[in-house]
């Protein structure tokens, strides 16, 4: 069965550092030739995800090698930019999509393994993003921002000072505010004179 492979006509478990997803007699693979770094597997030894990098590494997105054979590599993360750099997830290992931003920094989604200082701190608010397919907006970018660095305001949002965007005051309000501040101005003058 996967995890497995046959020695002396019986069925072994796949040594740590590598695994099989086939039924068969053939070897085990190597975890380090198909997820580029990988020190480490997990029992059950069936699957690629198996394969896991070592602590303050996260498994980045699978690409073509320069053989032009897929493969997973293994990125160095930085407790500068990730909050949660040397979470191992109780031994499964730090995927990408498990990255937990710091305030201050962007990526582009949550395959995305390339992380981004953003022009304004506070536009950013960090955390982890929301899979694909889920009803989130919010992201890792503050109330009223969005986009590519968190550097879009909303509609109904305007640029602040700080860089982040700030909720527009309805323009209906501004004519009765104005009328009522009038007519009480009015009306203190009146009881001085």
């Amino acid at each position: 069965p996967p995890g497995t492979y046959e020695l002396n006509d019986k069925c072994v478990d796949c040594d740590s550092g590598t695994w099989k997803g086939t039924y068969g007699g053939e070897k085990c693979a190597m975890c380090k030739d198909e997820v580029k770094d990988s020190t480490i597997s997990k029992k059950p030894f069936n699957s690629i995800d198996s394969c896991q990098c070592s602590k303050g590494f996260f498994k980045g997105n699978t690409s073509d090698d320069e053989t032009g054979r897929s493969v997973t590599k293994c990125i160095r993360c930085t407790s500068d930019e990730v909050k949660n750099c040397l979470d191992d997830r109780d031994g499964k290992g730090l995927r990408v999509q498990d990255l937990k931003l710091k305030k201050g920094f962007w990526r582009s989604g949550v395959f995305a393994s390339t992380i981004v200082e953003c022009p304004s701190n506070k536009a950013c608010k960090g955390g982890k993003l929301p899979m694909p397919g889920t009803n989130s907006e919010d992201g890792i970018c503050s109330a009223g921002n969005k986009g590519p660095l968190c550097d879009v305001c909303k509609a109904e949002y305007v640029r602040d000072y700080d860089g982040t965007c700030k909720a527009c005051e309805d323009a209906r309000r501004k004519p009765i505010n104005i009328f009522f501040t009038v007519l009480v101005l009015l009306g203190f003058i009146s009881l001085v004179l």
